[in-house]
C-alpha cells in the first residue's frame, strides 16, 4: 500500500564531477547531464508541485555543489556517478547533503556496479538506484515504502537489500526539458573545441533513440562491456525523435549525439524510417555509436548520410583478429574496412575507438592495431578520420576481465570483491603487468600513437599538457 504522507517537496539531481587529474577528458562540460534530464522532466509530469535543481559537476566545483545544498536544504539528493573517478566527489557531497537532513540516494554507472558494496561502507547514503531511475526516484519522492521500490538497494537492519527490477519503456519517457540548464555555457565551452572549429557546429547535446543492444541480446556481450541497458530493446517513433529535435533546434542545437549503444544494429529500415521523416528545413547533424558489421552494409550507411549523421563512434577496438574473438566482439578486419570506404563514400567522419589490453593481447597485437588504424586512416583519409580514442583497458567489476584477473588471483578477489572505491587506472596496470605480462608504458606508447593519427585526440591516456592545453582554454586552470 502507497504511504498518503506529503511528498517531498525539494529534490537537487548532481551529475557528479569527474577528477579531471585521474581520467582527463579534454570535452568536459560540453554535454548537459541528459540523464538527469530526463529525470527531472519525468518528475516534473508526476508532482507538478516539487522543486527541482540540477547540478552539474562539469561547470559547478563540489564545494559549490555543497554550498547550493547546505543553502538550499533540499530534502533528497540524487547524485549521479557515471564512473569511478566521479566517485569520491559523490562522497564529499554525498556527507554534506546528509548533515543538511536530506535523503540521499545514489545512482549511474558506477552505482550499478557497485550498488552494495557502497551501502557497505557510507553509512551516509540512504539508497542506491542499480540501474534507471524513474520508477525509483518517484516513488522515493512519494515516499513509498522503500521494500516495494524497483531498482532500490537499501539496508534492513544489517542485511543490504536489492529489490527487483522495472526499467520504464523509451517511449514512455518524455522528452527531456533543457530548461534545468543554461545551454549556451554548454555551447560557449564547445565552441573553443577543435571539433567545433573543424565542422562549424556551435552547440551540442546528447538524444537518445534506443534502448538496448540487439548485438549483446542475440549474441552475448563483449567481454568489457558493463551497461545496464543492453537487453530491453526499445525505439522511439520517427515522429517523437523529429519532435525532440524540432525542439533542441529551436533552442539553437546544431549537433546531437544519440547515445543509444549501438544506433545501426536494428537495421536499415528503421533508419530510414527516420531520414523520410527529416523536416527539409532542420539543419542538425547527428553523432551515433556504430558497430563495423553493420556499417559494412552500405544501406545503413546510405540511410545515416540521409539522416544528416556527421560523425560515427565506432568500436573498432582491435586491429587483431585473436583479440576481436576472445572479446566477443564479432566483428572482422575485413567489416572494418568495409565500412570506413562505406562511411568515406557518403562522406560521414569517424570517431574511431580502440582499446589496448583484450584477454589475448600481446605486444605483437598492439602493433597489428597500430597498423590497422594507419590503414583505416588511409582508406578514410585525413578529414574523414577526425577524431581517435585509444585507452588501456579498464577492469570494470563484473566484465569478464575482471573475473578472470580475480580467478587467477584469488589473493586479491576479496578486497575487490568489497570495495566501493576502486582505482581503476592501478587495477589496469597490474592487469597488464600480472596477467597479460605487458607493460602498461608500452601500451600507452601505442594508444599515443594512434590518437595521434587524427586531430582530435581522446582517451583516458591522454598526456597532460593536451588536457591542460584545453583546461586552460576554458579557463579551468
Amino acid at each position: 500500500m502507497e504511504n498518503t504522507t506529503t511528498p517531498h517537496k525539494k529534490l537537487a539531481l548532481v551529475h557528479c564531477p569527474l577528477n579531471l587529474e585521474a581520467q582527463p577528458i579534454p570535452g568536459a562540460g560540453t554535454l548537459p547531464p541528459l540523464a538527469l534530464l530526463a529525470l527531472a522532466t519525468h518528475l516534473e509530469k508526476r508532482f507538478p508541485l516539487l522543486e527541482i535543481e540540477v547540478f552539474d559537476g562539469e561547470h559547478l566545483s563540489v564545494e559549490c555543489i555543497q554550498e547550493q545544498i547546505k543553502e538550499k536544504n533540499f530534502d533528497v539528493v540524487g547524485i549521479s556517478v557515471i564512473a569511478s573517478e566521479a566517485y569520491r566527489g559523490a562522497l564529499e557531497i554525498a556527507k554534506k547533503a546528509k548533515e543538511q537532513g536530506a535523503v540521499v540516494v545514489l545512482g549511474g554507472e558506477h552505482a550499478i556496479i557497485r550498488n552494495k558494496q557502497i551501502l557497505s561502507h557510507r553509512p551516509y547514503i540512504d539508497f542506491v538506484v542499480a540501474g534507471q531511475g524513474e520508477h525509483a526516484l518517484e516513488r522515493i519522492i512519494r515516499k513509498d515504502p522503500f521494500q516495494s521500490i524497483p531498482q532500490l538497494t537499501y539496508r534492513e537492519g544489517s542485511v543490504i537489500i536489492t529489490n527487483s527490477q522495472k526499467r520504464l519503456p523509451l517511449h514512455l519517457i518524455p522528452v527531456p526539458s533543457r530548461k534545468y540548464i543554461d545551454l549556451a555555457s554548454y555551447s560557449k565551452r564547445f565552441q573553443k573545441t577543435l571539433e567545433s572549429k573543424l565542422t562549424g557546429l556551435k552547440c551540442f547535446t546528447t538524444i537518445r533513440t534506443q534502448d538496448g543492444c540487439l548485438k549483446a541480446i542475440r549474441e552475448g556481450v563483449c567481454t568489457f562491456c558493463k551497461r545496464d541497458d543492453l537487453f530491453l530493446a526499445g525505439f522511439r517513433k520517427p515522429d517523437t525523435f523529429w519532435d525532440e529535435i524540432s525542439y533542441l533546434e529551436s533552442l539553437g542545437v546544431d549537433y546531437a549525439w544519440d547515445i543509444a549503444a549501438s544506433f545501426t544494429t536494428v537495421g536499415s529500415k528503421y533508419l530510414w524510417s527516420l531520414a523520410k521523416k527529416r523536416p527539409s528545413e532542420s539543419k542538425i547533424r547527428f553523432r551515433v555509436y556504430a558497430r563495423a558489421d553493420d556499417l559494412s552494409h552500405e544501406e545503413n550507411v546510405e540511410a545515416l548520410a540521409a539522416l544528416g549523421v556527421e560523425n560515427v563512434l565506432v568500436g573498432f577496438d582491435s586491429g587483431d583478429q585473436t583479440c576481436l574473438d576472445a572479446s566477443n566482439k564479432k566483428t572482422t578486419l575485413e567489416q572494418h574496412r568495409q565500412a570506413a570506404h562505406n562511411l568515406r563514400k557518403y562522406g560521414i567522419a569517424t570517431y574511431a575507438g580502440f582499446v589496448l589490453g583484450h584477454l589475448a593481447e600481446t605486444k605483437q597485437s598492439m602493433h597489428h592495431t597500430l597498423c590497422h588504424a594507419q590503414e583505416l586512416k588511409g582508406i578514410l583519409g585525413d578529414k574523414m578520420f577526425r577524431t581517435t580514442t585509444c585507452s588501456k583497458m579498464q577492469l570494470y567489476p563484473g566484465t569478464v576481465e575482471w573475473h578472470r584477473y580475480c580467478e587467477t588471483f584469488p589473493e586479491e578477489r576479496e578486497y575487490y570483491e568489497n570495495a566501493d572505491d576502486i582505482d581503476l587506472q592501478l587495477l589496469s596496470k597490474k592487469y597488464f603487468r600480472k596477467y597479460l605480462h605487458l607493460e602498461p608504458y608500452e601500451a600507452d606508447e601505442f594508444a599515443q600513437q594512434i590518437r595521434c593519427l587524427s586531430p582530435i585526440k581522446s582517451g583516458k591516456d591522454l598526456k597532460k599538457s593536451v588536457v591542460d592545453e584545453y583546461l586552460k582554454e576554458i579557463h579551468i586552470v
